[in-house]
This record gives structure tokens, C-alpha cells and sequence, in this order.
């Protein structure tokens, strides 16, 4: 983790928002760990982006887990063929 964003800070950030931390983590790094670039991905995300941080908070997580929360959307973990 960055020392730009403490842990207790990204928890606090992803609380607030229904989002998990392995998705929040995955946009500040994406954002390069600015929050107002953070919170532009988190509202409205390209295409690009979402794939992005998808792809990057499930490399994240462990193989059991299944789903992760933006918001109010569920996301699924992508079926790699």
C-alpha cells in the first residue's frame, strides 16, 4: 500500500461508498493514489477503466472469493477460458 493511503484511510473510503477494498484499492491505484481522480473512476468509469480495475482487484483477491461490491453493483469474478 502506498504510503499516500493508510489503510484506515482506504477503509474509510471504501465503507462510505458500498465498495469493497479490494476495488477501491485497485481505482486509487489506478488513480495514481490522487482522490480526486479516484473519485471521478469510482462515479463514472470508462469502459477502459472498469476493465481495468476489475481485472485488478480480483488479481488481488483470494480464488474463493466470487463477487466484489462497486457501489450497488456486484461484480462477478471473470470466467477465464
Amino acid at each position: 500500500m502506498s504510503n499516500l493511503l493508510e489503510r484506515k484511510d482506504l477503509e474509510q473510503w471504501s465503507d462510505s461508498r458500498y465498495t469493497s477494498q479490494s476495488i477501491a484499492y485497485a481505482i486509487f491505484k489506478y488513480a495514481e493514489f490522487d482522490p480526486a481522480i479516484a473519485q471521478r473512476v469510482w462515479e463514472s468509469p470508462t469502459a477502459e477503466e472498469f476493465r481495468i480495475i476489475e481485472r485488478e482487484a480480483f488479481s488481488n483477491e483470494i480464488p474463493e472469493c466470487t463477487s466484489l461490491f462497486w457501489g450497488n453493483e456486484i461484480l462477478k469474478r471473470p470466467v477465464i477460458k
